[in-house]
């Protein structure tokens, strides 16, 4: 998918529902981001998982599938209206009771680019990853995981400089790859 904005190939992809790599691609960014939506609003996880589904198929009957224009405006901000619809269409289909109120209110759009934003900083340690050394790699998870600088220098056979230095342009990298995602998609 195009780094800067959502891929207008990829949303046309989608229209065909056969195409399962496109609906792969599609899923692995949006699914994450609508669970996430949905769980923050007071939803189960299960519930959520429904919802992004519900969601899908919405938009393999719309037409914005074949008709995205990203001149007319951002593509996060019609599957945001696309999934607060499908949870005000669904609430009652769900079990649980949910204040669909709180898919209304204010907080629920802070809320939107809050999981947006998340999924882009993990989509971007992904990217970087898939880039760097194993070396890079390991000193990234270890990062992640807590590790000191000091324990991972040890393991490397490298200075706590450099570790630090490592950990500097793998930081600084993560957070340009999440700024172009943020920006675009």
């Amino acid at each position: 998918m195009n780094e800067t904005r959502t891929d207008p190939d990829l949303i046309a992809s989608i229209a065909n529902s056969e195409n399962h790599e496109a609906w792969r691609e599609f899923e692995a960014w949006y699914a994450p981001i609508i669970h996430a939506f949905c769980v923050s609003r007071g939803m189960a996880p299960h519930d959520a998982d429904d919802i992004a589904q519900d969601v899908f198929i919405r938009l393999t009957q719309s037409s914005i599938a074949t008709k995205y224009d990203p001149d007319r405006g951002r593509f996060r901000s019609y599957l945001f209206q696309v999934t607060r619809s499908v949870v005000s269409s669904s609430k009652k289909r769900i079990q649980t009771e949910y204040s669909i109120e709180s898919f209304e209110e204010p907080s629920s759009l802070k809320d939107w680019n809050k999981a947006w934003d998340e999924e882009c900083a993990l989509q971007a340690i992904k990217h970087v990853e898939q880039t760097a050394s194993a070396v890079q790699k390991s000193i990234l998870n270890l990062s992640l995981r807590g590790s000191s600088p000091k324990v991972i220098a040890e393991l490397h056979g490298l200075t706590i400089d450099a570790v630090y230095k490592i950990r500097q342009r793998l930081h600084a990298s993560i957070e340009e790859t999440t700024l172009k995602f943020q920006q675009g998609r």
